[in-house]
Protein backbone atom coordinates (compact mmCIF):
# COMPACT_ATOMS: atom_id res chain seq x y z
CA UNK A 1 0.00 0.00 0.00
CA UNK A 2 1.41 3.18 -0.85
CA UNK A 3 1.84 6.18 1.60
CA UNK A 4 -1.00 7.72 -0.29
CA UNK A 5 -3.15 5.31 -0.02
CA UNK A 6 -2.91 4.60 3.63
CA UNK A 7 -3.05 8.22 4.35
CA UNK A 8 -6.21 8.50 2.69
CA UNK A 9 -8.00 4.90 4.45
CA UNK A 10 -6.48 6.63 7.56
CA UNK A 11 -8.49 9.95 7.86
CA UNK A 12 -11.42 8.14 6.20
CA UNK A 13 -11.27 5.48 8.94
CA UNK A 14 -10.34 8.37 12.23
CA UNK A 15 -11.21 11.60 10.46
CA UNK A 16 -7.92 13.21 10.95
CA UNK A 17 -4.10 12.03 9.48
CA UNK A 18 -1.71 9.52 10.86
CA UNK A 19 0.13 12.99 12.33
CA UNK A 20 -2.94 14.35 13.38
CA UNK A 21 -3.68 11.32 15.45
CA UNK A 22 -0.44 10.84 16.74
CA UNK A 23 -0.17 14.51 17.91
CA UNK A 24 -3.71 13.90 19.63
CA UNK A 25 -2.39 11.14 21.78
CA UNK A 26 0.91 13.10 22.58
CA UNK A 27 -0.93 15.99 23.76
CA UNK A 28 -3.63 13.95 25.64
CA UNK A 29 -0.20 12.25 27.60
CA UNK A 30 1.28 15.77 27.81
CA UNK A 31 -1.90 17.44 29.71
CA UNK A 32 -1.65 13.59 32.13
CA UNK A 33 1.97 14.40 33.07
CA UNK A 34 1.05 18.14 33.64
CA UNK A 35 -1.70 17.77 36.18
CA UNK A 36 -0.21 14.29 37.83
CA UNK A 37 3.40 15.68 37.98
CA UNK A 38 5.81 18.11 38.93
CA UNK A 39 8.49 17.14 36.43
CA UNK A 40 9.87 20.38 34.58
CA UNK A 41 7.73 21.14 31.11
CA UNK A 42 11.10 20.20 29.25
CA UNK A 43 11.37 17.07 30.66
CA UNK A 44 8.16 16.29 30.73
CA UNK A 45 7.62 17.60 26.62
CA UNK A 46 10.22 14.73 26.25
CA UNK A 47 8.16 11.73 27.98
CA UNK A 48 5.20 12.88 26.05
CA UNK A 49 6.62 12.46 22.68
CA UNK A 50 7.71 16.26 21.38
CA UNK A 51 11.58 16.74 20.54
CA UNK A 52 11.73 20.02 23.21
CA UNK A 53 9.56 22.45 25.34
CA UNK A 54 9.29 24.67 23.42
CA UNK A 55 7.68 22.40 20.38
CA UNK A 56 5.03 21.43 23.52
CA UNK A 57 4.00 25.01 23.75
CA UNK A 58 3.70 25.71 19.85
CA UNK A 59 1.41 22.38 19.59
CA UNK A 60 -0.72 23.88 23.11
CA UNK A 61 -1.04 27.16 21.36
CA UNK A 62 -1.93 25.32 18.22
CA UNK A 63 -4.80 24.22 19.69
CA UNK A 64 -5.84 27.19 21.11
CA UNK A 65 -5.00 26.20 24.85
CA UNK A 66 -2.48 28.10 27.49
CA UNK A 67 0.89 27.25 27.64
CA UNK A 68 1.47 23.98 29.58
CA UNK A 69 2.86 26.51 32.83
CA UNK A 70 -0.28 27.91 32.36
CA UNK A 71 -2.18 24.70 32.04
CA UNK A 72 -0.76 23.12 35.05
CA UNK A 73 -1.20 25.95 37.14
CA UNK A 74 -4.66 26.21 36.77
CA UNK A 75 -5.66 22.67 36.34
CA UNK A 76 -4.73 21.79 40.11
CA UNK A 77 -7.52 20.11 41.78
CA UNK A 78 -9.33 20.02 38.68
CA UNK A 79 -9.86 16.40 36.40
CA UNK A 80 -9.61 16.84 32.39
CA UNK A 81 -10.97 14.22 29.92
CA UNK A 82 -9.09 13.86 26.91
CA UNK A 83 -11.41 15.26 24.53
CA UNK A 84 -12.47 17.93 26.94
CA UNK A 85 -10.57 21.40 25.53
CA UNK A 86 -8.91 23.98 28.54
Amino acid sequence: MSRTAFERKFRSHFGCSPYGEILKVRLQHARQLLTTTHVSIAELSKHAGFSSGEYLCVAFKNQAWPSPKTFRASAKGRTFTPQQGF
